[in-house]
């Protein structure tokens, strides 16, 4: 889920200046040039945030934080300073990843990015009214 997550938010970025201009105007009003990455997967949250090294996942660990780094320098373009951070949250609380995770296991990557973005635009437009 999270590479899927920050791959397509990578392409956005990349393939639409507006988006990442979106990303660092909504982290500036919220009073820092960054955005918080929420899972509920606590090792790969400590893994992300280096508090513990990856076993076997190894190969995916080093890709997310490549992705991570990716993004991070699409968006610091101009001020020079952008950073994406990483929150556990219990599962319960999760329900949009877990029910995107849900769709992707079960459809095409193609077909789960396109379900991932529905989810991300209904979820900004309940939290927005």
């Amino acid at each position: 889920g999270l590479l899927l997550g920050l791959g397509t938010l990578l392409a956005s970025v990349r393939e639409d200046s507006r988006c990442s201009r979106e990303l660092k105007t909504r982290a500036h009003l919220c009073g820092s040039p960054a955005i918080t990455v929420q899972g509920d997967c606590k090792a790969v949250i400590d893994q992300m945030n280096y508090k513990s090294k990856p076993r076997m996942m190894e190969t995916n660990f080093k890709q997310a934080i490549d992705l991570k780094d990716r993004i991070e320098k699409e968006c610091a373009q101009g001020d020079g300073n952008f950073t994406i951070s990483f929150e556990h949250i219990p599962r319960e609380m999760n329900t949009l990843c877990d029910e995107a995770c849900q769709q992707a296991a079960c459809e095409k990557q193609h077909e789960a990015e396109l379900a991932l973005w529905d989810l991300i635009q209904k979820y900004q437009s309940s939290h927005s009214k």
